[in-house]
């Protein structure tokens, strides 16, 4: 018996996101799991977004808004949202991106199956402002493979993420220091500690928008990110890369033009032995890294031709079903 409190609390902090909040919302709405609060912390917004979220609020109980009178920034929101959160779990969502009506039931079940499990993300499509189909996000799924990996990328899509509440309060919560990367320092933190995972399915739609950072802000993101991953190079290969090593690599994260040869034989030095279970996961990365190099800058068509045929020979069934998820839009 939980005495009125949900099963699982949604977070999502909002500003100036008129043009997406309404649908975003809905997809909420419109999960097949019902037991949740969703909590909206709008963060001053000058457009719309408030009177969007407070119309939802008026017809379902289950949704509250908090209201800055200033603006905090979102690491700062998403502080206060994890405060006012009653749920034993937390599932993020973005105010532009989309989550499959089956989302939270999928990952829910996942958490009552594995007591252990602390996060829990998904995979996911990207799409621009018309809804249309124009990525795949794809991420490890393992332990392994998300710890190995966690020095090169983020290993989370944040807006796919659920948690446990009481764990990520016990570390504190959100790293304030953290502007963008937020998410990234915390799942890191998470994972030596807890167990994590990702769902193989795509159950979010991330929306891609050429306004979503400046070029300053992209550049406090790389910033963020590269001070992160650095940080758990040991975590992750037993060992801190050698700077031209580490170089490469963040060429690599900032989709940079990068010498595939020398990245992937680095990432073939750095491996680890892994169970079984995690053999294919790593082999699913490795194709995953091979076609996202395949749209780095500089990459001619003969070369990114080369880059998926050595994905094909890493991975053969992923890269199958990786061409013809790209080039088929999802209904």
């Amino acid at each position: 018996m939980n005495f009125g409190k949900p099963s699982l609390s949604l977070l999502m902090t909002v500003f100036n996101a008129e043009a997406y909040l309404a649908s975003s919302i809905e997809s909420i709405e419109n999960q097949t799991f019902t037991d949740w609060e969703f909590l909206i912390v709008d963060d001053a917004s000058t457009d719309h977004s408030l009177a969007i979220a407070e119309s939802y609020a008026q017809k379902d109980s289950r949704i509250k808004i908090i209201r800055n009178a200033v603006n905090k920034g979102q690491t700062r929101c998403l502080n206060q949202g994890l405060a006012e959160a009653r749920g034993a779990l937390i599932a993020r969502q973005d105010a532009d991106d989309l989550s499959h009506p089956a989302r939270l039931e999928k990952q829910w079940r996942r958490f009552q199956q594995e007591p252990t499990l602390v996060l829990l993300g998904t995979c996911g499509e990207m799409i621009d402002q018309a809804d249309r189909l124009v990525g795949l996000l794809d991420v490890p799924l393992t332990q392994e493979v998300i710890t190995w990996s966690a020095a090169i990328k983020n290993p989370f899509l944040h807006t796919s993420v659920m948690f446990r509440a009481d764990e990520v309060r016990a570390l504190g919560g959100y790293d304030e220091y953290y502007q963008i990367a937020q998410d990234y320092d915390l799942w890191t933190r998470m994972m030596r500690q807890h167990r994590v995972a990702n769902l193989p399915e795509r159950l979010i739609r991330y929306r891609h928008l050429a306004s979503s950072l400046s070029k300053s802000g992209k550049s406090k993101a790389f910033q963020e990110a590269n001070e992160i991953a650095e940080r758990e190079e040991k975590n992750s290969f037993g060992c801190e890369l050698l700077p031209q090593e580490r170089s490469l690599i963040r060429a690599f994260r900032e989709g940079v033009g990068v010498n595939q040869q020398k990245l992937f034989q680095l990432f073939k030095n750095l491996q680890q032995p892994l169970p079984p279970a995690s053999q294919y996961d790593r082999q699913r990365l490795e194709a995953i890294y091979h076609l996202q190099g395949a749209g780095t800058k500089n990459q001619n068509r003969c070369d990114q031709l080369r880059v998926v045929i050595i994905a094909f020979f890493t991975a053969p069934f992923y890269t199958m079903r990786w061409l013809k998820n790209r080039f088929c839009p999802f209904t």
